[in-house]
């Protein structure tokens, strides 16, 4: 594949811009022991995994592993791999580009050159950064991993500046305008931020939050959820059915002026409607189900013995109808757009019922 025809390719997929933070924990350093702590990229990817085709992350996986891994190969850094070689992980190079700043030369141009002049103004400081060294630019921010005895490389004054704290999240909003305007120049045509760590800065224009309360809806998938399970309740004809309809809805959303507590409420709203109505329509038609399961069950052996296909058809044709009924109450029932997360709650588990059953 060439440079010349990956924007073709892009314009098919959906991709979720996730924050490289999430990969470097500032909570803790990667090359000391944290415990049994989650990391957090494990549970925002898992939950962006379902609702996108693709999670960018950074344009140069190499340098997020050595940072992840505190220039070592640990769990994390393998999982990041992993995922790159699933085709989960966007990166540059499966576009036929030679390198992520060959990616970035580009496509940032229009908006997306202006905010990377910007993200370049902010920086991403280190103890031994050489003038015009960009590295670390677009990669988690490492001020914090290399300050020591009371000096931050994001200060002049030490670590009681206020101003560091400004600086890291105005990093980050830039980086994720960034990506998302150069993605978009890159030809990508259904692209959003998901799943980061620090909000806009208060003077800035926020961004729609709605697939942030969607991503928040979703069940809460850390290591207990094989990503191997992840990926394949996302191949499902059902989920990718699902995904679509909750799509839709985001599309008609997005077009509202809707805030992050009364999407929150309308979402938990129509979830509630849709598992009423689901658990009113499976009540409905338990009892007659139950008798032609259970009666064809006592007979199914002799059935088979004796060749009375007959009965076995009826059987099987009942069972059917019965689906097909459920489909129907479903595909009416109020909504089913946000069908996918009780879905996905019921395959992965709540919070506690994860809880539970790990202890």
């Amino acid at each position: 594949m060439t440079a010349g025809n990956a924007a073709t390719d892009l314009k098919t997929l959906r991709v979720g811009v996730i924050s490289p933070n999430l990969a470097y924990s500032l909570d803790w350093f990667p090359d000391t022991e944290h415990g049994d702590a989650a990391w957090p990229l494990e549970s925002v990817a898992k939950r962006v995994a379902l609702l996108f085709d693709r999670i960018y992350l950074t344009h140069d996986l190499d340098v997020t592993c050595e940072l992840v891994g505190g220039y070592a190969e640990n769990a994390e850094t393998a999982t990041l791999r992993y995922l790159a070689e699933q085709r989960l992980l966007f990166t540059p190079k499966e576009l036929g580009y030679d390198s992520g700043e060959a990616f970035i030369a580009a496509h940032t141009t229009g908006a997306a050159a202006a905010l990377h002049r910007r993200l370049i103004r902010v920086g991403n400081p280190w103890g031994d950064e050489e003038p015009g060294d960009m590295k670390y630019i677009g990669q988690p921010d490492i001020g914090d991993f290399d300050a020591q005895n009371g000096w931050h490389p994001r200060s002049r004054v030490g670590w009681n500046d206020p101003k560091i704290k400004t600086r890291k999240m105005l990093y980050e909003n830039l980086l994720m305008r960034r990506n998302v305007a150069m993605l978009r120049a890159a030809g990508c045509e259904n692209v959003a931020i998901v799943g980061r760590q620090y909000e806009n800065l208060p003077p800035a224009k926020r961004s729609h939050p709605v697939w942030c309360v969607v991503l928040k809806e979703l069940p809460q998938l850390d290591i207990r959820a094989p990503w191997e399970d992840v990926l394949g309740f996302r191949q499902e004809e059902r989920t990718q059915h699902l995904v679509r309809s909750l799509r839709r809805w985001v599309r008609k959303i997005v077009a509202e002026n809707w805030s992050a507590a009364e999407l929150e409420d309308e979402i938990k709203e129509l979830v509630y409607q849709y598992e009423r109505h689901m658990h009113a329509s499976r009540i409905s038609g338990t009892k007659e189900a139950l008798e032609i399961v259970i009666t064809g069950v006592a007979e199914l052996a002799e059935d088979v013995v004796k060749l009375r296909l007959g009965k076995l058809a009826k059987l099987a044709t009942a069972i059917l109808n019965q689906r097909a009924a459920r489909l129907r109450e479903e595909s009416t029932a109020p909504g089913r757009e946000l069908a996918l997360i009780p879905e996905a709650q019921r395959v992965f588990g709540t919070d506690e019922e994860l809880d539970h059953i790990s202890s």
